[in-house]
C-alpha cells in the first residue's frame, strides 16, 4: 500500500510507473540521478517532499489517484514559501526527523486543544541543508520577522557573523534556562559560558574500519595517527552535501592548524554521502572504503556488518553541536508568550531528548544513558576557539586548503 512513510526508492520498486508523475510536478531529482542514489534507500517520500517545500498529503492523493486511474495526469503542488511566521524553524537529521515532526505535531495540537494557543513551525529535515535559513532571513533586520526559537546542526548560518552580531550580542536571541550537562560531557565545556547557545545534542565522528582491506595497515587509533603519511588515500569522509566535513575541520584546525587539514585532505581517498559509504560497506564492494569517518548513527548500522568495527580515537571523537537559540523576551516574539514558552519548554524536554538519544546522537540531559565508551574522550574546538574566530570565514578558507589536496574534487561545493 502507497503511504507517505515509505522510502522513495522502495516506492519506485513497487510503482515505476509513478516516476514521470515526480518529473512532471518538478521532482524527477528525488527518483533518479545523483539525490536519488544516495538518499533514495533512506529518505522518505514524506521527508523528501518536505524537504522541496511540497504538500506530503496533496501529492500522496495525486499518486493515489494516478494508480486508481491508470492516468497519467500532471500532478500540480502547491508552493509552501521559504519564510513563513514561524514560531521555529529547524534542522533535524534524517535519522530522527520523522520522530520529530511527529513529537512537534502533537505538541502544537495539544497546545492548542488545552489552552487554545496555536504555535507553528518547520523541522525540517538535514537532507535539505541548512541554507534555505539564511536565503529565508538573513537579510532580515526585524526580529518580530524571525521565528522565536531555532534549531541548528553544526556551524551554520547560527555561528555567522551576520547572526551572532544582530542577534547574540544584542542579546534578541539567548540559550534559555541553564541546563545540567551528562557525565559523558563533564569537562568538556560544551555548556555555553556567555547562555547564547544552548547543545542540546551532538554527532560524533565515528572512525569505521573494513578490517578485510587494511592488508599490512594497523587501525589507527588517533586522530594523530590518522593524519600521517601511513594513510595517505585510504580514509573517505561524507561528501559537501552533509554539514558534519565542517566540523571535522574546524576541529582538527583547532589542534593542528592548516598542516592538519591539509593531512586530512592528503589522505582522503574519496568523498561519498553516508549512506554510499553504508552501501558499499553492505554490498561488500571491491571499492569499499577501508577507514570512514561516519555519523554515529550510519557507524552503528554497519557495525553490525562482520569484519567493520567502530573505533573511537583515543585522543577525541570529533562532534558536531545540535542546538537552540530563542528569543530572551517577549517584545521580540512573533508567537503568544504562553505559547513560546510551552515550546521552548518541549524542545528542552523528555520528549525530544529521548528521540535523539534513541537514534544515536548523544544528549546532553544527565537522566540519559548514551552508552558511550566511557574511556574515549569527545573533541571538539570549544567556545573560545569559535568567539575568537569568523567560523563563515574560516570554514571557507579550510574548505579551500581541504579540497585543494583531493583529486579530482569539485571545488566551492559546500561543507
Amino acid at each position: 500500500m502507497l503511504d507517505s512513510n515509505m522510502t522513495i526508492r522502495s516506492l519506485i520498486e513497487q510503482y515505476p510507473e509513478l516516476k514521470d508523475s515526480f518529473s512532471a510536478a518538478g521532482l524527477g531529482r528525488l527518483v533518479e540521478g545523483e539525490v536519488f542514489e544516495r538518499t533514495g534507500a533512506y529518505l522518505t517520500l514524506e521527508s523528501g517532499l518536505r524537504s522541496v517545500g511540497k504538500d506530503p498529503q496533496v501529492f500522496v492523493k495525486s499518486l493515489h489517484d494516478r494508480l486508481d486511474a491508470g492516468s497519467r495526469a500532471i500532478v500540480n503542488l502547491p508552493e509552501q514559501p521559504g519564510r513563513q511566521d514561524w514560531g521555529a524553524i529547524g534542522v533535524i537529521p534524517m535519522a530522527v526527523h520523522l520522530q520529530m515532526e511527529e513529537a512537534f505535531n502533537d505538541f502544537c495540537v495539544d497546545l492548542r486543544r488545552e489552552k487554545g494557543l496555536d504555535f507553528t513551525g518547520r523541522m525540517a529535515s538535514a537532507q535539505e541543508g541548512s541554507d534555505w535559513i539564511e536565503t529565508s532571513y538573513g537579510a532580515l533586520d526585524d526580529p518580530l520577522q524571525v521565528a522565536d526559537l531555532c534549531l541548528g546542526r553544526g556551524f551554520n548560518y547560527f555561528f555567522s557573523k551576520q547572526f551572532t552580531k544582530r542577534y547574540l550580542d544584542t542579546g534578541i536571541f539567548c540559550s534559555g534556562a541553564e541546563q545540567e550537562v551528562n557525565d559523558d560531557f563533564a569537562g568538556l565545556g560544551v555548556r555555553d559560558p556567555l547562555g547564547q547557545y544552548r547543545v542540546f545534542s551532538v554527532v560524533p565522528a565515528v572512525l569505521v574500519v573494513r578490517e578485510e582491506g587494511l592488508e599490512d595497515l594497523a587501525v589507527p587509533n588517533t586522530w594523530q595517527e590518522l593524519l600521517s603519511e601511513t594513510y595517505r588515500k585510504t580514509l573517505v569522509l561524507p561528501d559537501c552535501s552533509t554539514d558534519l566535513p565542517r566540523a571535522v575541520l574546524l576541529t582538527l584546525y583547532s589542534r593542528y592548524g592548516e598542516e592538519g587539514v591539509r593531512n586530512l585532505g592528503r589522505n582522503i581517498a574519496q568523498l561519498l554521502h553516508p549512506s554510499q559509504i553504508v552501501k558499499k560497506l553492505r554490498s561488500k564492494a571491491a571499492d569499499a572504503p577501508v577507514l570512514s569517518i561516519l555519523p554515529y548513527f550510519f557507524a552503528e548500522v554497519v557495525n553490525l556488518i562482520s569484519g567493520i568495527r567502530s573505533v573511537w580515537l583515543e585522543d577525541g571523537t570529533i562532534i558536531e553541536p545540535l542546538f537552540t537559540v530563542q528569543k530572551s523576551s517577549p517584545e521580540y516574539f512573533m508567537s503568544d508568550p504562553e505559547a513560546m514558552a510551552a515550546a521552548a519548554g518541549f524542545f528542552a524536554g523528555s520528549r525530544v531528548t529521548s528521540i535523539f538519544a534513541k537514534g544515536n546522537f548523544p544528549v546532553l540531559h544527565p537522566d540519559i544513558d548514551n552508552r558511550l565508551p566511557q574511556d574515549k574522550p569527545l573533541w571538539w574546538p570549544g567556545w573560545d576557539f569559535i568567539r575568537q574566530h569568523d567560523i563563515e570565514q574560516l570554514s571557507s578558507r579550510l574548505q579551500s586548503l581541504y579540497e585543494a589536496e583531493i583529486p579530482n574534487c569539485k571545488h566551492g561545493c559546500r561543507v
